[in-house]
C-alpha cells in the first residue's frame, strides 16, 4: 500500500506491525497493532508497557489490549533495520542497472555494535530510580509526557 490517507485512515499502514503508543497520561505501550476504528481506537497484541528511568528500563507485559482513541497522544512504528553489508556492493549494481537511487543507511547498524546505552531491569529498580528522580527534581520519561497533569 502506498500512498497517504486522510485521517486514521492512514493506520492503515501500520496494521500487523509493532508499534509504539505514547497516551495523555504518560504511559508508553509497545504492541502490534490489530485492529481500529472510525474514532481511532485501537486494538493492540502482545502489549507492554515500557518504564524508562535514567538509563534503566523495564517492560510489564500486558497482552491484549482496547485503546480509546482519544487517550492517544503519539503513535509510530517501530522499524529496525538491519544492513548486510557483504551484499551492498551487488545492490549498488542491480539499482543502477534499474536506473534507482540506492541510499545506505548505516545509523542503525552502528547502532547495534555500540554498548547499549539503557540496562534492562526489574520494575522495583526503576520505580526507585523514578523516585530518585522526583527527589533530585528531574522528571522521568512518563512525567514528560503527562499530559493530564496540572501546571
Amino acid at each position: 500500500m502506498s500512498g497517504n490517507f486522510p485521517g486514521n485512515s492512514s493506520l492503515i499502514q501500520q496494521l500487523d506491525k509493532q508499534v509504539l503508543m505514547v497516551l495523555r497520561d504518560g504511559r508508553h505501550l509497545v504492541g502490534y497493532l490489530r485492529s481500529f476504528d472510525q474514532y481511532s481506537n485501537i486494538i493492540l497484541e502482545d502489549t507492554f508497557e515500557r518504564h524508562v528511568a535514567g538509563g534503566l528500563f523495564c517492560d510489564i507485559e500486558l497482552g491484549l489490549n482496547i485503546i480509546r482513541g482519544d487517550n492517544i497522544v503519539l503513535l509510530g512504528e517501530l522499524v529496525r533495520m538491519l544492513v548486510n553489508l557483504s551484499n551492498w556492493w551487488l545492490c549498488y549494481l542491480i539499482a543502477e542497472e534499474m536506473n534507482y537511487y540506492l541510499h545506505l543507511y548505516l545509523q542503525d547498524s552502528d547502532k547495534e555494535r555500540d554498548q547499549p546505552h539503557m540496562k534492562r531491569v526489574e520494575l522495583e529498580e526503576v520505580l526507585e530510580a523514578e523516585e530518585r528522580l522526583n527527589e533530585e527534581g528531574n522528571t522521568s520519561v512518563r512525567q514528560q509526557w503527562d499530559f493530564e497533569q496540572q501546571h
